[in-house]
């Protein structure tokens, strides 16, 4: 799944790209063109199961995804919540990630 995380003043909210799927037995391929600007953060879940869930979030960085959070870290989704609220600017965001 591929979504942009947006703040709503509140907190984090996905808003979720459109993409086309194609069911296989046990996996689901998520495939497609989405438009993201210069900043942007978005997630993708890469798979998961009952007990996990490989989630990551990424800033659109020169036309590039650069990783700047696990999911299973708090302290990495703190501070691009931070970015999010406009706390952050992209260079602090990228100085920061994976810190």
């Amino acid at each position: 799944m591929l979504q942009k995380l947006v703040w709503n003043g509140e907190k984090i909210e996905r808003e979720f790209f459109d993409l086309q799927k194609t069911y296989g037995r046990k996996n689901v391929l998520v495939h497609g063109k989405y438009k993201a600007r210069e900043g942007d953060i978005i997630e993708i879940r890469t798979g998961g199961s009952w007990k996990n869930d490989y989630r990551s979030w990424y800033v659109v960085h020169d036309g590039q995804l650069v990783k700047v959070a696990d999911i299973d870290s708090a302290k990495e989704k703190l501070v691009v919540e931070k970015y999010l609220k406009g706390d952050l600017s992209l260079e602090e965001l990228l100085s920061q990630a994976g810190k």
